[in-house]
């Protein structure tokens, strides 16, 4: 079997790029597989699915085929339909390679109960993300500028503590976040939306 890549996605920025590249070769592996009777189907699927998450956390998102809201490690997978709008990414000549990121990244131990608490909290924050892009452009600028929300990404002070350029930048695109734009880093960084 030979592989060529041909990157799109930049890497890294906290995209999921390499981890949507490995659920393309989750993918072309289940074609390649002999033919699947139907009620063998999903049980491979599930498979595929535990040696996805074994590889990367954030792998069995790619493998979905619909936007979704994933809690756990990256297993629990909510499907939600979201519109389509435009944004903006901005993907600034800074790299942060997530192994390092997540190394750095020191979060206290939770209890089962803080545990629940944090995923409704974030479940809250992605509920708020789906209603806000499933509205006309006008409405998300007004709607977001007045409900007093933000999202949270715990990797955006680690990474903006280390990389002084992103410090001054964040500083303008959190400006426009409080005039009704909705902006953040994405996953562990470095690039930015709005």
């Amino acid at each position: 079997l030979k592989i060529h890549v041909r990157k799109k996605v930049p890497s890294p920025a906290g995209l999921g790029g390499g981890s949507a590249n490995a659920a393309v070769l989750f993918r072309k592996a289940m074609q390649l597989l002999p033919e699947v009777k139907e009620n063998e189907r999903e049980g491979l699927r599930e498979e595929i699915n535990l040696l996805a998450m074994k590889t990367g956390a954030d792998i069995p998102f790619f493998l979905q085929d619909s936007a979704a809201i994933v809690t756990g490690i990256g297993e629990k997978l909510e499907p939600v339909s979201v519109a389509k709008h435009f944004g903006y990414l901005i993907i600034p000549p800074i790299l942060c390679s997530t192994g390092s990121m997540f190394s750095q990244l020191k979060k206290p131990l939770q209890t089962e109960i803080d545990s629940q608490i944090y995923i409704r909290k974030a479940f809250k924050e992605a509920l708020y993300l789906v209603d806000f892009i499933n509205k006309s452009p006008g409405d998300m600028i007004e709607n977001h500028a007045s409900s007093n929300n933000e999202l949270a990404n715990d990797f955006r002070p680690l990474v903006i503590e280390q990389n002084l350029p992103l410090q001054a930048f964040w500083t303008r695109l959190s400006k426009l976040s409080a005039s009704g734009w909705l902006a953040n880093m994405t996953g562990s960084g470095s690039a930015f939306f709005c």
